[in-house]
């Protein structure tokens, strides 16, 4: 709705981004929730807040590439545009693909419990996509198809990514309003969890689900495919959900198999 938040009297008065401005909160509020994690787990929380700082580079250098990837034959036309934060060209699996490999090498080199550390970091994904999606909403990407239903977004602003002047499905809010589903039922579950990694594995179903469930049947934004129609949630969630299912059943059986009879 508002892609700039205000405007400096500095540098030719230049903007702040609603969005980045969104996106830097989600992280804080994503890491603070893992210092707090690590307190009640009894992990260390200096080496928690590193590993979230080296995640976070690396998840924004991650969707960021994934988002060029899609894009290509504009950026190769445009390659100054590929470090253009500002237009909200940054896709969640692409970072989550980064942080993951990150996180792991990390917990290797640090000796930290695998599966345990990403349970107790799991939830603070959501955290950070709930921020991400309001982010959207101001810059207005990854907008939805027209529609006139009684909470359609009408997107005015002259700097907006969105359709302007038209009635939309707020396809942003629906994707937060997942994140907040999702965040609630990841804490709901490392309450009960029964193995280490059963709160990761849900988080993988969960987003690849909720994602599929937003984007199929409202997404109008072209930027969400990525070959003859097929989008992001198909291509990406298929072998994301498939993962998360695989882990949750794997897990689960070797946990079993460890208990003595």
């Amino acid at each position: 709705m508002h892609p700039n938040l205000f405007e400096l009297p500095i540098f030719g008065g230049t903007a702040v981004h609603t969005y980045g401005v969104l996106l830097a909160g989600g992280f804080l509020a994503a890491v603070g929730f893992c210092v707090h994690q690590a307190r009640r787990y009894g992990e260390n929380p200096q080496r928690i807040l590193d590993l979230c700082f080296y995640i976070l580079i690396a998840a924004i250098v991650g969707s960021r590439l994934y988002f060029v990837a899609l894009e290509w034959p504009y950026f190769s036309q445009h390659p100054t545009a590929m470090f253009n934060l500002a237009s909200g060209g940054l896709v969640f699996y692409g970072g989550a693909i980064g942080g993951t490999l990150t996180a792991m090498y990390l917990m290797w080199k640090w000796k930290l419990p695998f599966w345990r550390t990403c349970d107790l970091m799991a939830p603070a994904v959501p955290i950070g996509i709930f921020f991400g999606r309001l982010g959207c909403f101001a810059a207005g990407c990854c907008y939805g198809r027209e529609t006139h239903a009684p909470w359609a977004a009408v997107f005015r602003d002259p700097a907006t990514l969105a359709p302007r002047d038209i009635p939309i499905h707020p396809t942003q809010l629906y994707a937060g309003l997942d994140a907040v589903i999702l965040f609630v039922a990841l804490v709901l579950l490392q309450r009960v969890k029964r193995f280490d990694g059963q709160v990761f594995s849900a988080l993988l179903i969960g987003y690849a689900v909720l994602r599929y469930l937003v984007e199929e049947p409202f997404r109008s934004d072209a930027r969400g495919a990525v070959v003859d129609g097929v989008s992001v949630s198909v291509a990406t969630g298929v072998p994301v959900l498939l993962a998360g299912l695989g882990l949750m059943v794997f897990l689960g059986w070797r946990a079993r198999s460890a208990r003595p009879a």
